[in-house]
């Protein structure tokens, strides 16, 4: 996230995280998710080949 918020929904069931500037998300390949902006938003979509570091 670079501005704003956005509900993230995974599709194990589990509890929907709010993502921002200071709480990114993970979304790990081909794991089923839905995403709905909370307002005005920008973010950015990023591609690893091995888990980022995180911190």
């Amino acid at each position: 996230m670079l501005e704003g918020r956005l509900r993230l929904e995974r599709g194990d069931g589990g509890e929907a995280q709010v993502l921002t500037p200071e709480q990114p998300g993970l979304v790990l390949p081909e794991q089923a998710h839905r995403v709905e902006p909370m307002g005005r938003m920008r973010m950015q979509v990023d591609f690893y080949d091995r888990e980022p570091p995180v911190g």
